[in-house]
């Protein structure tokens, strides 16, 4: 069994139907049909379960690449930095919005071969968390480092 709807309509839109001999039900059906292909694809008991699952593989997905940046700093700090690069990363801290690389930093040439960047990249590079995780990693090794640069290991 088919369920009846009933639909109403302005008079003269009614006058104007008849007069063309429209088949209501079938516009009605193609009309109904596009409006819910407009509709969101989700109800609105599903959102805060997508939400939840979405924050989730956010938070992952950040986490990852802190870490991936973080791993990358301190390779950067055992394999290409100067004591001076480091020093001076150390002395910078966290307080910072964009950081000013010298252009003969080996940071340029380490990032161009490590992540594709342009080795002349803007000289201001703002902050971000995979930034600050670099500079956490590449500050980590100079901390465990830099005691014993005049003592004899």
């Amino acid at each position: 069994m088919v369920p009846k709807l009933t639909i109403y309509v302005p008079d003269d839109l009614a006058a104007e139907v008849r007069a063309a001999g429209l088949n209501v039900s079938q516009v009605a059906q193609v009309a109904l049909r596009a409006e819910l292909g407009r509709r969101p694809s989700i109800r609105p008991t599903e959102v805060p379960d997508v939400v939840a699952r979405l924050r989730t593989t956010r938070d992952k997905e950040g986490r990852q690449t802190e870490l991936r940046w973080h791993d990358l700093g301190a390779r950067w700090a055992k394999e290409e930095a100067s004591v001076a690069e480091l020093g001076d990363m150390d002395e910078m801290g966290f307080a910072w919005v964009s950081w000013r690389v010298p252009e003969d930093h080996s940071i340029r040439r380490f990032l161009a071969a490590e992540e594709n960047w342009d080795p002349d990249f803007r000289a201001d590079v703002e902050r971000s968390e995979a930034i600050v995780a670099f500079i956490e990693g590449a500050v980590d090794v100079w901390q465990q480092v830099w005691p014993l640069l005049d003592a004899e290991v």
